[in-house]
């Protein structure tokens, strides 16, 4: 009994984790208020920087235990002394 319960377990789990989103499907995601604009710059709120974290891409970003630039768009870049 016991090691048909595990298989029935195991099986549906297996079936429902290959299920695919539908077609023209959403993603939702609750940030509190809504921004006060789309263009990051000159924005006060932190909404607004959340939301453009999902619409835009920046070149370089900071990792965040090391604080070290590592790239994103950027394959390599230079440090001028000046």
């Amino acid at each position: 009994m016991y090691k048909t319960l595990l298989l029935m377990t195991i099986a549906s789990l297996l079936f429902s984790c290959n299920k695919r989103p539908k077609a023209n499907s959403a993603f939702y995601f609750n940030i509190g208020s809504e921004p006060s604009r789309l263009n990051p710059v000159g924005s006060t709120d932190a909404y607004t920087g959340k939301v453009s974290e999902y619409i835009y891409e920046t070149l370089l970003d900071k990792h965040p235990d090391s604080y070290e630039w590592i790239p994103r768009l950027a394959t390599s870049w230079e440090v001028a002394e000046d």
